[in-house]
């Protein structure tokens, strides 16, 4: 591709590129997504571009976040670590960790549709792998990728790419995620350091207070619920966003905004996104963080005026 049609819409000029080898320079998640599309608009299948670019991401890449995971004690430290500050990352999927059932879920929801959800989905996923293998020199156990896609949806090519990576992909799945033994998540990494983990844990901080200033505070708590799930208290997302919750209370009240407000659209919002998929309503009500699926289902209504039930059957009618 030329950079023209590389940059085509993004709003990042070719004069400009010389000031993107700037650390201090900001790249919105808009313009890396129109770049990903002007890309999936030239190359073709969104699978192969997706994963090819996801294996380009080692954890060098990621500046001082890629290195706080190396420093990490295990994989649960580096695995909290790496939520918490997930902003700091090229990731563009919400990413969601659930331990249940001796299992661990790390749950992909991509933040665009279509062809293009697919690419970063896929990229996300795929840069994973890289990190695991980084954190683990190359050591890391079996574990499982499950996809919502179709066979008929992947590229031929799909086993070349994937072959000796040492995982299952199981297709037409009700979510997309990366399923690991949660016995691992207490398995000590190799280039473990206390001191190091704390400095670049400091400065992880401090990049993402400054970051936090150019964001909108709202969307910034729904993308942490969205990471760090529904169960994390305003004291959690406050710390993750390096502020008291004191602070996080005024800042959201001067945009017209709670933090239960908030909460109750990142809950209505991935309710709508589950009710499209064949997941049971007590799943959903327990992932949401609800006591039973009667409480879920008087909460869906009073949000949307019609019950889980009578929206999900308009989305089937609707397909």
């Amino acid at each position: 591709m030329s950079i023209q049609d590389l940059l085509a819409d993004t709003g990042v000029s070719v004069q400009s590129l010389e000031s993107l080898s700037d650390s201090d320079q900001w790249v919105t998640e808009r313009q890396e997504l129109q770049a990903l599309q002007n890309v999936l608009n030239t190359r073709g299948d969104p699978f192969i571009i997706g994963w090819q670019l996801g294996q380009r991401y080692q954890l060098t890449s990621y500046g001082i976040w890629g290195y706080a995971l190396l420093s990490s004690a295990s994989l649960r430290k580096a695995m909290d670590l790496g939520l918490r500050y997930l902003g700091l990352t090229y990731a563009l999927c919400h990413i969601e960790l659930i331990e249940r059932n001796g299992k661990v879920e790390l749950i992909f929801t991509p933040k665009a549709q279509g062809d293009l959800g697919t690419l970063v989905l896929v990229r996300d996923i795929s840069a994973l792998l890289v990190i695991q293998r980084e954190l683990f020199a190359g050591g890391f156990p079996v574990f499982e990728i499950h996809l919502t896609l179709s066979e008929q949806e992947l590229p031929s090519v799909v086993t070349d790419l994937t072959q000796g990576l040492g995982f299952e992909l199981v297709l037409n799945s009700d979510q997309s995620a990366v399923i690991f033994d949660a016995n691992l998540l207490d398995r000590p990494l190799p280039r473990a350091n206390a001191q190091t983990a704390k400095t670049c844990e400091d400065q992880c901080r401090q990049l993402l207070q400054q970051q936090n200033q150019y964001r909108d505070i709202a969307q910034d708590v729904r993308d942490k619920l969205l990471s760090l799930g529904l169960y994390a208290s305003m004291e959690q997302v406050a710390s993750s966003m390096a502020r008291t919750t004191r602070t996080l209370h005024r800042q959201l009240k001067e945009e017209g905004m709670s933090w239960r407000l908030v909460r109750d659209e990142v809950r209505m919002g991935m309710a709508e996104a589950l009710l499209a998929n064949s997941i049971s309503f007590d799943e959903i009500a327990e992932r949401l963080g609800y006591s039973d699926a009667a409480n879920f289902s008087h909460a869906f209504k009073r949000w949307k005026g019609v019950s889980p039930k009578t929206y999900r059957d308009g989305l089937y009618m609707a397909t």
